[in-house]
């Protein structure tokens, strides 16, 4: 186990902060990262416009991401898990559009590998937009598509997917959607286990949006089980996604620790707090990383 935190907004995009920012990580008490793809933004996914990055061969890509690789071993700091872009498929995008997205997804998953990752973050299908959302046999069906299409490339980079519980927003209301009920969670994933022939596929509890969706922690740490691999470890106000760190929101913090503690979770300790680190100033940047670093220690004594 690992404290670990996710490379936005403290690696930039450019990797032109490599040093500074691993150096940064390694003092505040981190010895792994959450590496996420920033070259792509959701924002401009959800808008159906490629991004020229990764219009690139996956061996041009993975190149590119080699002094990455060698500041990591540098800083002793591993990549213990990654983040894919998403949203993954897009709701009235064209067809050309959605297989493009595909095309990005499965790089993404090869260039985890060679970052040395064991485990990619890949977000269900689903539409956030509730008055366009599929019925649970639709859902359910191009999911295991989707997730079963990739199993192959996993096996041969030997990292494990896993499936992340999302919520979604009605005129101000927030609903638990795809994965955010533990049961049906842990029958997709083991249905998709069971057509991989072994398990290649996880979860990754994000305690933010379990908050959102009203969900008892407890419960879903308890039903999930072994089957959570990574962790998203974050806050809100119950009301906005805002990633704050974590015990300065509304999150049950005492059931969440508990229940990792009671899965015998044994995974990194990850956080998930970058837009924490919107708009403050280089001082304030490194006092909340090392104040992260702190609070981490205090969740790794309660989980182990």
């Amino acid at each position: 186990m690992k404290l670990s935190i996710q490379s936005a907004n403290i690696i930039n995009t450019d990797l032109s902060n490599l040093d500074e920012a691993l150096s940064l990580v390694k003092d505040s008490g981190f010895s792994a990262i959450d590496f996420n793809f920033t070259e792509y933004d959701h924002d401009v996914i959800k808008q159906a416009q490629r991004c020229p990055f990764f219009e690139k061969s996956t061996d041009i890509l993975i190149n590119h991401y080699k002094p990455l690789i060698k500041a990591c071993e540098k800083y002793g700091v591993e990549v213990g898990q990654s983040h894919a872009p998403y949203p993954t498929f897009v709701f009235g995008a064209d067809k050309k559009f959605n297989d493009y997205m595909y095309s990005v997804v499965k790089k993404t998953i090869k260039i985890s590998a060679a970052l040395g990752s064991k485990y990619i973050v890949i977000h269900p299908i689903f539409s956030a937009d509730l008055t366009k959302k599929l019925d649970i046999k639709s859902e359910n069906e191009i999911n295991i598509e989707f997730y079963s299409s990739l199993s192959n490339i996993a096996k041969e980079c030997n990292i494990t997917i896993c499936l992340e519980n999302m919520y979604s927003k009605y005129k101000g209301k927030i609903y638990g959607d795809i994965c955010s009920d533990a049961y049906e969670a842990t029958l997709l994933i083991d249905k998709l286990n069971e057509k991989a022939g072994r398990e290649i596929f996880g979860f990754c509890f994000d305690s933010g949006h379990c908050t959102l969706a009203g969900r008892d922690p407890y419960r879903t740490l308890r039903v999930l089980g072994d089957r959570v691999k990574v962790l998203h470890l974050h806050d809100n106000d119950g009301i906005v996604d805002k990633h704050l760190p974590p015990f300065t929101g509304v999150a049950y913090w005492d059931l969440i620790l508990k229940g990792l503690h009671d899965i015998g979770y044994k995974g990194n300790i990850n956080f998930e707090t970058y837009k924490t680190l919107d708009n403050v100033s280089k001082t304030d940047k490194e006092s909340i990383i090392k104040l992260l670093g702190q609070t981490g220690k205090h969740i790794m004594e309660k989980v182990q």
